[in-house]
């Protein structure tokens, strides 16, 4: 072409337009053509790989692909989806791009692409850029709409994805990440959640709809958890444990003294722990020969489950365990006793110089501190069961347990004593509205709200909803 004098170069290029594509020509500056680009950019990459510096230039890289992706719209979205297609008829393994391109297509097409982002959810780890699935889950929570279930259903079959929140430093792992998203999608996600216990085959989902139905004390569940506690699969098997002293119901003390002879370190922490949560104290005497064990997991739950059901017993076992506590580990657990049975008013120096009678009033009298919070003090009244709807829709309109222009404390008993069982399914949706804040500050509020939803979840079966000497049907 170096022969063509400058007309007859002219006269071949204007030629050349003609026969050859204008998309050849211009191939990088077509919106197809980015398109691609920003695609293949988001393709085989592994963060764990890369540097600190390589990981910040890949950020902006991606950042650049959303923006090409999201501005294609629908076009964006065939492409991805192609791509997905692709990977799965190859057998080829690209988790961090199939994660990516979920959180896009919800970017792009929200609940009409819920069926597709699901499908994803369910054939890739969701560990594997864990990020995109937990923020992306969790705007689909809280619009609380029944389409997106699929999304959060494939979420509860994994225990090990975990995002860091920079702003609050708050690190959020199983079962914490289920509890913010299906917390914030409220109370229509607890029956589906009991039917997917009933149904479904996946031991980490179980375990996952088990933790979640405890924590809202949803009683439909408790056959299907009843007959989980005895499953072959022990992972499964000890979560069921844990929730049925979570529940506290009669029906169940039986079981779970029972286990306290098993012979496995674990499964025997399982059982006391679900004892501590349970709050019989005739689950003492059984306790205290447990001081002996010698794997240390075990022996400072029994400890700390002695500390909690306060009696003359459980405290004179511990004062008798620590007078003859030989190893480090048992002085350190002992340390830690005598200072929380200190910030809960008892001198144990001078509690060993008192008659059986007077230790029994100083234990009683724990019992009734442990419960300050939960009831009247002399001169307060109720709030009405009126004035406690009022303050519940303030709280899911501003999102925290507050009062607008009220200087006196929302959240003390003379509002949440005002709360009945029947109430239950609003305080779901109380609790759901501060999940929505995503920060470490919410969830002493969703703690606040848990403690009132167990006390009412038990008072539906129990005489006493709190620490008693015999858990009675009511």
């Amino acid at each position: 072409m170096s022969s063509l004098v400058p007309m007859q170069l002219y006269i071949f290029s204007v030629l050349l337009l003609l026969i050859v594509p204008s998309s050849t020509v211009h191939a990088q500056n077509t919106p197809g053509d980015r398109l691609d680009a920003a695609i293949a950019s988001l393709k085989h990459i592994e963060p764990n790989k890369l540097s600190e510096t390589q990981k910040e230039a890949s950020a902006k890289e991606i950042d650049k692909a959303w923006e090409v992706i999201r501005a294609s719209g629908k076009s964006g979205v065939f492409r991805l989806k192609q791509q997905i297609e692709q990977l799965n008829n190859t057998n080829q393994r690209d988790d961090f791009f199939k994660l990516n391109a979920s959180a896009l297509l919800w970017q792009i097409g929200r609940i009409d692409e819920v069926e597709a982002i699901a499908a994803i959810w369910g054939s890739t780890p969701l560990n594997a850029q864990y990020n995109y699935v937990f923020y992306t889950a969790f705007e689909a929570g809280m619009t609380q709409d029944a389409r997106v279930l699929p999304m959060l259903e494939a979420c509860l079959t994994d225990n090990q994805g975990k995002v860091f929140i920079q702003l609050h430093s708050l690190d959020v792992q199983w079962p914490l990440t289920i509890e913010f998203l299906w917390g914030a999608f409220g109370s229509k996600g607890l029956p589906v959640l009991a039917k997917l216990l009933e149904d479904g085959k996946d031991p980490v989902k179980a375990q996952s709809a088990m933790v979640l139905l405890a924590q809202a004390h949803y009683q439909s569940a408790l056959p299907a958890i009843r007959r989980l506690a005895r499953s072959s699969d022990q992972a499964v098997r000890k979560v069921a444990i844990r929730c049925l002293g979570i529940y506290g119901h009669p029906q169940d003390y039986d079981f779970l003294v029972a286990g306290l002879g098993s012979k496995d370190a674990e499964d025997l922490f399982t059982f006391v722990y679900a004892l501590y949560e349970y709050e019989d104290l005739r689950a003492v005497p059984p306790l205290i020969p447990l001081l002996k064990v010698e794997n240390e997991f075990a022996r400072r739950e029994v400890v700390s489950a002695l500390m909690h059901l306060s009696s003359v017993a459980s405290i004179d076992a511990l004062q008798e365990h620590c007078k003859k506590a030989s190893s480090p580990q048992e002085r350190e657990e002992c340390t830690h006793a005598k200072e929380t049975l200190d910030a809960a008013g008892l001198d144990l120096e001078r509690y060993k110089t008192l008659s059986t009678e007077q230790k029994k009033r100083v234990t009683n009298a724990m019992i009734t501190r442990s419960e300050e919070d939960y009831s009247l003090r002399p001169g307060e009244k109720l709030v009405s069961h009126e004035g406690f709807l009022e303050r519940a829709r303030i709280w899911r309109e501003k999102h925290r347990l507050t009062c607008e222009g009220d200087q006196e404390s929302c959240t003390d008993w003379t509002v949440l004593g005002a709360a009945t069982a029947s109430d239950l399914e609003l305080l779901f949706d109380v609790r759901a509205s501060l999940y929505t804040r995503l920060s470490d500050e919410c969830l002493y509020e969703v703690r606040t709200i848990n403690e009132l939803i167990k006390r009412l979840g038990r008072s539906r079966y129990r005489k006493v909803v709190g620490l008693t000497e015999k858990v009675e049907a009511r």
